[in-house]
């Protein structure tokens, strides 16, 4: 064997069969992987939020207000 190998050109899919299972299989990932973000993001959520309080201010009181910079 010199290390020439023949390579066969039936893939046993056609071109346009090999894009529609990538894509079927692209569309699955992608579902798979938003599902998992929406559950994840949840947690994260209750967590941060575990001692979360809400605040309230009376008539007269200081308080900061911090605004986003309008430069951007």
């Amino acid at each position: 064997m010199t290390g020439k190998m023949e390579l066969s050109l039936n893939l046993g899919k056609t071109a346009c069969e090999y894009l529609q299972d990538l894509r079927r299989n692209l569309e699955m990932a992608h579902s798979y992987a938003k599902e998992h973000a929406e559950k994840a993001q949840g947690k994260y959520v209750a967590r941060y939020n575990l001692r979360a309080r809400e605040k309230y201010f009376q008539i007269g009181e200081q308080v900061l207000i911090l605004t986003p910079d309008s430069t951007i």
